[in-house]
């Protein structure tokens, strides 16, 4: 028997070798095809990868392509110390989730308008539509910060995700909540289910706004989730504005400035801004996060609680994205 299994296996493999050109076959997808050729007839120039394994049915193991390796960035031998001033801070490299910079970064605090980075990432996964008119409530106008629209006036979704961002237009936040037909409540327990989901366990949100300085985290909790947040092209193009015009009604239009100011002030030869999220409340203090981007394509991201004044934030994130840079190679 094993005899003439040999000899039926030889027989095939001349059979192979010397079939004559233009007899056909039917691959598994019904591809005719010349087996003396390897081309796929009646079809352009496609080739039949066919092999003794096809013939006699033993499954083969095509080479799976390798990941690009998660590039690290390395500190300096030489690199200096750095400190900030005043509150917490923290830095995170963007690609390999590496903190390149920490202080105070446990330490749990009220965070005010970065709040608004959690209600974005929370109104994506509920969005009505960019296109579609909401009519804003009383219920909706908040104080504190700018107010760039008013009851009665029909408001696109689009333009109220942007204020929110671009300008942390505090009304239009929540009338961009009231848009997906979810209560505030409602929403706020989808927040706090996100943050759970992303595993942070210092995070914790009772408002859509961060006003009632009950809504916190610390800054290591921060890099986190403004990582992932910013990392959404639409909440990075609203954070990346320094400005944002739109129009509550036909011939009207409205301008809203960012409250930002490091986006038009940051100027450095190795370094450029992405974009960022500013926050105060009396309780939170003077709060930013900031990305950047190296000369060589290497990203990360800045974050600093805690500000005893407003210029305190944007100058010390100067430094720290300086110090950054200078003291870690990609």
């Amino acid at each position: 028997m094993r005899k003439v299994f040999l000899i039926f296996i030889g027989a095939l493999l001349i059979c192979v070798l010397f079939i004559r050109e233009g007899e056909q076959l039917v691959d598994e997808t019904g591809v005719k095809t010349s087996w003396a050729t390897g081309k796929v007839l009646g079809a352009s120039e496609r080739a039949v990868d066919l092999s003794l394994a096809d013939l006699l049915g033993v499954e083969r193991t095509l080479p799976q392509a390798k990941p690009e390796p998660i590039r690290e960035p390395n500190r300096k031998k030489a690199a200096a110390e750095f400190a900030l001033n005043h509150g917490y801070g923290y830095v995170i490299d963007m690609e390999s989730g590496q903190a390149l910079f920490a202080q105070d970064e446990d330490t749990q605090v009220p965070i005010a308008s970065i709040t608004k980075l959690a209600t974005a990432l929370v109104f994506l996964d509920v969005n009505p539509g960019w296109d579609e008119y909401y009519t804003i409530k009383p219920s909706d106008i908040v104080n504190g910060g700018r107010i760039y629209i008013e009851p009665g006036e029909k408001i696109k979704i689009r333009d109220l995700f942007n204020l929110s961002l671009t300008a942390s237009a505090n009304s239009a936040t929540r009338a961009m909540v009231s848009a997906t037909g979810l209560s505030q409540e409602e929403f706020i327990s989808l927040i706090n289910k996100k943050v759970q989901d992303l595993g942070l366990t210092q995070t914790y949100f009772s408002d859509v706004v961060g006003l009632n300085n009950y809504s916190m985290s610390t800054a290591k909790e921060v890099a986190i989730l403004s990582s992932v947040a910013m990392a959404n092209e639409d909440i990075a193009a609203a954070l990346s504005r320094s400005e944002y015009e739109f129009s509550p009604a036909p011939g009207k239009k409205r301008l809203a400035k960012t409250t930002n100011n490091l986006l038009t002030t940051f100027n450095d030869l190795n370094l450029s801004i992405i974009g960022g999220k500013t926050g105060y409340t009396q309780a939170a203090g003077y709060c930013l996060v900031s990305k950047f981007k190296t000369k060589s394509d290497g990203e990360f991201l800045t974050v600093i609680l805690g500000g005893a004044e407003s210029w305190d934030r944007f100058n010390e994130t100067k430094e720290l994205a300086r110090w950054t840079y200078d003291s870690y190679e990609w």
